[in-house]
């Protein structure tokens, strides 16, 4: 089945391991052990009755259910059946398995777009903990606590498993005491900065110069941990020149 030569039966089976519907495999070559060692291949019988009983189905469902409970997630299990006897021969996590969308709250809904939109890919293993909550996530607390919002953790935000990030959560942004005053604080700063001149204030030359310097380094033959000394120290400099 894994080199595609053979079309395979699909099961689907409720919670109690009764079938709900089934689509016959093409059966297209059987590979059979061969006396001395080896293998051998024949040719299979096609036909539109299920290889599999329905007391093998069940079996085959309630195995599932231990590796699940076993390993603590669903299980991708690989297995065999041999003289009326069920074995298990490998399983691992479901890594494919999309999880249950969240239910969302309207605030939520409200902000979700903003979100999707800064994060339009999956992040890659360590971006999270190597650049992302020194960088662009970090600026995010930052905004939203100069008027005294207060927004989720990390781990809220961007939940993993084993190092893979595998949904975005919608924050929450939680009011605080300050937030009374934000009205002022955004006033002040309307006034002071000119959003029409934001391309020559001092600190946008001084954040491309950054920029360009950065990406002049070679990360490629720096350990794991010179890399995030280097995104800390990036972030650093971002904080320093109050960008």
């Amino acid at each position: 089945m894994v080199s595609g030569r053979v079309t395979p039966e699909h099961y689907v089976l409720d919670g109690s391991g009764k079938v709900l519907s089934f689509t016959p495999g093409g059966r297209e070559v059987v590979i059979s052990a061969a006396e001395g060692g080896g293998t051998q291949e024949s040719s299979g019988t096609q036909g539109a009755t299920p290889g599999l009983a329905a007391e093998e189905l069940a079996d085959l469902a309630t195995l599932g259910k231990k590796a699940q409970r076993h390993f603590g997630r669903p299980q991708d299990i690989e297995w065999a059946a041999a003289g009326g006897t069920l074995y298990m021969l490998q399983s691992r996590p479901m890594t494919a398995l999309p999880p249950q969308p969240p239910v969302l709250n309207a605030v939520q809904r409200r902000v979700g777009p903003f979100f999707i939109e800064m994060f339009q890919a999956r992040p890659y293993p360590l971006d999270v903990s190597g650049w992302m909550s020194r960088g662009i996530l970090a600026m995010l607390h930052g905004m939203a606590g100069s008027v005294g919002v207060v927004f989720p953790s990390v781990e809220d935000l961007l939940p993993e498993e084993e190092g893979v990030v595998v949904q975005l959560i919608p924050p929450v942004p939680r009011p605080t005491i300050r937030t009374f005053a934000a009205p002022v604080s955004l006033l002040h700063r309307s006034r002071r900065f000119k959003a029409a001149n934001w391309t020559r204030d001092p600190r946008f030359s001084l954040f491309i110069d950054n920029i360009e310097r950065l990406n002049g380094k070679d990360l490629g033959p720096l350990r794991w941990s010179a890399v995030v000394a280097f995104a800390r120290n990036a972030s650093r400099r971002c904080r320093a020149s109050r960008i």
